[in-house]
């Protein structure tokens, strides 16, 4: 087996001294077998005069509860059905390196992806087959990002990715290799499609300081990108929210307008 630390034996002889047994978890070694994690009480026995005359181990395996706790960790930072990161582990990834930011460094960028018609395929293919194409969706996008960056699914068809480290430029470029990985056929159970996207891109810091700042940034920017054609990418930028607002007022008025009867058909 292998010692928790060097300094073992001192925490066992402390542990015998005041409670008569020492309790804590080992790995196994096993012959052409991963190492078996173990639960160890091991108790000494003392003879009339204090002495320790021999100790017993009661040994638990330890495998069961190992992996019930990594699946546990799994469904609570990844999505289950693409395995990627899912927005818990976004945030903290994003609020580490907002901790870590300092004047002069690099920032990072929030990209909002979503597919663009893709309630078609649920709805005519089915939500299995949505399902698929998903899948290969998030393993197409991977294979266009380093290492660093992370790519996370919202939900649905929607898509986060934060790129460590990158300016305006390097931004654009992620999107650029994202849609053209997305533009190439893709082929489910013997059907070829394409499947196309619409990106917002917000920056930090001047777009915002905290990730729900940026994703709503870069939200409105793939909104305005859908509005526009689809199939491609904007960064957001301030004057966005103004037409937002200056849009949901016009139509709260137009529909006003027709439940007061105040439209008038001229020819």
């Amino acid at each position: 087996f292998s010692p928790p630390g060097p300094d073992w034996t001192e925490q066992i002889e402390l542990a015998w001294q005041s409670a008569g047994v020492w309790n804590g978890e080992l790995s196994l070694k096993r012959h052409s077998e991963v190492p078996c994690a173990v639960q160890l009480a091991w108790v000494v026995l003392r003879g009339a005069d204090g002495a320790s005359e021999q100790s017993i181990g009661f040994v638990r395996d330890l495998t069961q509860q190992h992996a019930a706790r990594k699946r546990i960790d799994e469904l609570a930072y990844h999505d289950v059905l693409t395995g990627l990161p899912n927005r818990l582990q976004l945030s903290q990834r994003v609020e580490s390196a907002l901790r870590a930011a300092r004047p002069g460094t690099p920032g990072f960028a929030i990209l909002e992806l979503d597919l663009d018609r893709f309630k078609n395929i649920n709805d005519s293919m089915g939500h299995a087959f949505g399902d698929r194409v998903l899948i290969e969706v998030a393993q197409r996008i991977k294979q266009r990002l380093r290492d660093v960056d992370t790519l996370c699914r919202l939900g649905g068809d929607e898509f986060a990715l934060f790129l460590d480290g990158v300016d305006e430029r390097g931004a654009e470029i992620a999107a650029r290799r994202i849609l053209d990985a997305l533009a190439l056929p893709f082929k489910v159970d013997e059907m070829s499609f394409s499947v196309g996207a619409s990106i917002g891109i917000a920056l930090f810091p001047q777009d915002g300081r905290s990730l729900d700042t940026l994703i709503k940034c870069a939200d409105t920017a793939m909104y305005q990108v859908k509005e526009q054609g689809r199939g491609s990418f904007r960064f957001y930028q301030p004057q966005m929210n103004a037409d937002i607002l200056s849009r949901m007022k016009m139509e709260h008025a137009l529909r006003q307008a027709l439940q007061l009867g105040r439209f008038r058909l001229h020819y």
